[in-house]
């Protein structure tokens, strides 16, 4: 992976935001139970990715999803929102490959027994109704578990590696091509 990157073009995504751009970048991100979704544009070479925390807007917040100045903290907000961004290139849907990452549980649970999902298995649940309720189809999932990710999206190719961390245990991480 080191001979792809060139400095100049990777940007680290926080928490909370996307990138759509017809350029070639490399764009990492951090996530434990927040979720990433990708989608690219192979035709055009058009990259999109989004950093999700949360499903989506409680109700005491007032967020309009077009007009909300954190909506892409939300998943349901931010999947909308990537593929009309995408549409304004003039593609069709179907065109699209997308790719989800994330939703852990890091959180352990000290013995006591769950009531109701994670906020990572929400999120991976909402993430994956949202893009089948659409007809499009996942080219590839890596949710839940008890692992965090680092993921390195190639915009220009589509391609992510990813890197498994473990909260004791990141030295021993493994990158893998997720294609």
């Amino acid at each position: 992976m080191r001979n792809k990157i060139n400095k100049r073009n990777v940007t680290f995504l926080h928490p909370g935001n996307a990138i759509i751009t017809n350029k070639s970048r490399v764009i990492y991100t951090v996530l434990g139970s927040c979720i990433a979704v990708t989608m690219h544009v192979p035709r055009l070479k058009i990259g999109a990715i989004a950093h999700c925390l949360l499903p989506a807007p409680g109700l005491s917040e007032n967020c309009e999803c077009s007009d909300c100045t954190y909506k892409f903290k939300y998943i349901s907000c931010t999947i909308p929102l990537m593929l009309e961004s995408l549409q304004r290139y003039r593609i069709n849907l179907d065109e699209i490959e997308i790719k989800i990452f994330g939703g852990a549980n890091l959180i352990a649970s000290n013995g006591s027994k769950r009531t109701s999902k994670s906020i990572g298995s929400q999120n991976a649940d909402l993430a994956t109704r949202i893009i089948e309720e659409t007809n499009l189809k996942i080219k590839s999932l890596d949710t839940g578990g008890s692992v965090g990710r680092k993921i390195y999206f190639f915009t220009e190719s589509g391609e992510v590696y990813l890197k498994r961390i473990k909260r004791t245990e990141i030295e021993n991480t493994k990158d893998v091509l997720i294609s």
